[in-house]
């Protein structure tokens, strides 16, 4: 977050990109700095920077034992050095305070757009579904979301013109597989329905399932097409 804040205040660039993994751990950064500044405010910290065993009183019998349990096995006084560490740190909270206050800023700002990329599966559904409340909730601009990857149907498989071409017996795999492949379109698209219906008026784009993996600039010439609508 605070590599975030360096690079958009370097004024370098027109567009910062923010990729993060496709998990409910993704959203873990937005929280990182209000974590920081709690844990800084904190009395834990406050007892941790007290002298060694003034701290271990104050912080419990319990947890004293723990460290003197630790201290006698390991030979290493683990509270003293916690203590001296986080007194080192103790110089910088300020700083530390400020960034993550102005990271929160930045994160706010209009300028600032959240975009959810997910698939038609339906647990990847719910999880966009979840995405989507969580920024509402922490009031983030949230754009939109691109599908990848739909599944798509189009035409109409008529048995007899696939048995004069093919034969009987192929005729039959194929609509199988026609089938197969319609019921599959047919399922993203009740799922996209769903999180059509929870996003309300927050765009959704649909990228159908490319025949091949996008990894040239002919590639991203067409995710561009669905993307943006370019010819």
């Amino acid at each position: 977050m605070e590599k975030l804040y360096e690079l958009s205040n370097e004024g370098r660039y027109d567009l910062i990109v923010l990729d993060t993994p496709p998990s409910r751990n993704a959203l873990d950064f937005l929280d990182a700095p209000r974590r920081l500044s709690e844990f800084i405010d904190s009395r834990s910290l406050q007892l941790l920077t007290m002298p060694g065993r003034v701290g271990l009183r104050v912080l419990g019998r319990g947890t004293g034992m723990a460290f003197s349990v630790m201290q006698r096995a390991t030979g290493i006084d683990l509270l003293r050095d916690l203590g001296e560490f986080f007194r080192a740190f103790g110089d910088m909270t300020d700083g530390f305070r400020e960034r993550a206050g102005r990271v929160n800023e930045l994160l706010g700002q209009r300028t600032t757009s959240f975009v959810l990329v997910t698939s038609p599966r339906r647990e990847a559904i719910d999880e966009g579904i979840w995405f989507h409340r969580r920024l509402k909730d922490a009031g983030l601009p949230f754009s939109g979301v691109i599908a990848n990857r739909v599944a798509t149907s189009t035409g109409r498989a008529r048995r007899a013109e696939l048995i004069e071409q093919v034969g009987d017996d192929l005729a039959g795999r194929v609509l199988d597989s026609y089938d197969a492949a319609r019921r599959l379109a047919e399922r993203d698209q009740a799922n996209l329905d769903l999180l059509r219906r929870r996003l309300g008026r927050t765009p959704l784009l649909e990228v159908p399932h490319l025949e091949d993996d996008v990894h040239d600039l002919d590639g991203l010439r067409r995710m561009d097409e669905y993307l943006f609508g370019h010819g």
